[in-house]
């Protein structure tokens, strides 16, 4: 599930929370997670990495600085 988690992630252009302008340079870190053999597909850890990205953006204290 690691190498789902990694495509998802390269595959989807994150965007920030503020504009949505796409995001560079960034470093995400997995530090956990686990499967239920009946009741996981891969899909669900797709969907769950761009959710936990997001979840993640929203909770920073981001601030625009305009040139």
């Amino acid at each position: 599930w690691q190498r789902l988690v990694l495509t998802a992630l390269e595959e989807k252009t994150q965007v920030g929370v503020l504009t949505g302008a796409p995001l560079t340079d960034i470093r995400i870190t997995l530090i956990g997670g686990r499967a239920h053999e009946k009741h996981t597909e891969g899909g669900d850890f797709r969907q769950a990495a761009c959710r936990a990205v997001r979840q993640g953006l929203m909770q920073t204290k981001s601030i625009l600085l305009e040139p």
